[in-house]
């Protein structure tokens, strides 16, 4: 049984990658809503004057609302069409495992993240809902990957997309906000311990990032 495993292991985790897809897709034929996802859906109905003010006002960020009103555009407001938008970014993080997180981790590791993925209860229950926790996940997975790949090689490109993720975690939701805070803070840590010429990029995109979450802040604390 393990030597199979072992042989067809990302064969295996291809069939993993296709039930993550399958298992959440399969809850979006729910036709009922509970005030929040009726929330959302009211939000992408509206024209974008009045979806930017209920944004700013509203208790989490703005990206997710610009985002599922941009892709209601395009595939319209049914409760099903909104619903696959949220499997979208389940599917994403699962093919980014598969691509990214085992090229650079491994077989086993992108299986095993895929394995537990699948039987999260935020992928069975949240997984297709209309809101934005998988957007979430899949932001704050990327923050965290890349955040490795920037102190492991310090190549630009890496720092770039960890910056960019980590930027919209910030504006997808407060606890991904408070999760990408404490990435950049066990970053620092360990260039401190560590790699010290790796000091002033981490200020350079700990900058940027900083810039490019002040409306959100303000917003914040308003």
């Amino acid at each position: 049984m393990k030597n199979f495993m072992e042989k067809h292991l990302n064969k295996i985790n291809i069939g993993l990658v296709v039930l993550i897809a399958i298992v959440p897709l399969l809850l979006c034929f729910n036709s009922s809503l509970w005030f929040d996802e009726a929330y959302s859906v009211g939000i992408a109905k509206q024209p974008w004057g009045n979806l930017l003010i209920s944004t700013i006002n509203d208790v989490h960020p703005i990206l997710y609302y610009v985002l599922l009103k941009i892709y209601s555009l395009i595939c319209g407001t049914s409760v099903i069409a909104l619903r696959i938008f949220s499997v979208i970014p389940i599917v994403l993080l699962a093919i980014f495992s598969f691509v990214k997180i085992r090229k650079e981790f491994g077989d086993k590791v992108s299986f095993y993240f895929n394995l537990v993925l699948l039987l999260l209860p935020v992928t069975m229950h949240y997984g297709s809902q209309i809101r934005m926790y998988s957007l979430s996940m899949l932001f704050v997975t990327i923050t965290a990957v890349y955040a490795y790949l920037a102190y492991k090689n310090n190549n630009k490109k890496d720092w770039i997309i960890f910056a960019i993720a980590s930027i919209c975690s910030a504006y997808t939701h407060y606890f991904a906000l408070f999760t990408i805070g404490i990435i950049n803070i066990l970053l620092l840590f360990f260039i401190i311990r560590e790699r010290k010429e790796l000091l002033k990029r981490w200020f350079i995109y700990g900058a940027i990032q900083i810039v490019c979450y002040l409306p959100g802040a303000l917003i914040f604390f308003m």
